[in-house]
């Protein structure tokens, strides 16, 4: 996260309109999460390539927490919008593999994906609110 929160506190200090697209491959393999969140998930008992897994999906959840804190801390919550998008992820079965209305099918699995928006000063201003509407 480093290179990206310098960016940021450049950015802040020279009073700098920026850009950031926070895309690490997580949790894409190599599945090799810290331990504490390993361990966490196999002490749940589920095999090991599961237990990484689902470490790498907390891991993420957590560099996008500290980039929120980051931006929070900076003073520049207010005037900077947070896009959060990601993919569904898969359904998984019993051996590893995809369900059959998975990320790879065009059922409900297959196709949502959520997205989340965090504009603090366009939310709380008064102003007429920011609307997305859903491609036809």
């Amino acid at each position: 996260m480093e290179p990206v929160f310098d960016f940021i506190n450049r950015s802040v200090k020279d009073k700098k309109a920026f850009f950031v697209w926070y895309a690490p491959f997580l949790p894409h393999t190599p599945h090799n999460p810290p331990d504490r969140l390993f361990k966490k998930y196999q002490a749940k008992g589920v095999p090991d390539r599961i237990a990484k897994y689902h470490a790498m999906c907390e891991w993420f959840d957590e560099t996008c927490g500290a980039l929120v804190k980051h931006i929070d801390d900076s003073g520049i919550a207010g005037n900077t919008l947070v896009i959060y998008v990601t993919d569904n992820g898969w359904i998984q079965t019993g051996k590893g593999g995809y369900g059959p209305r998975s990320k790879r099918s065009p059922y409900e699995g297959g196709v949502r994906t959520p997205i989340m928006f965090r504009w603090p000063v366009r939310a709380g201003d008064g102003q007429a609110p920011v609307r997305v509407s859903p491609r036809p």
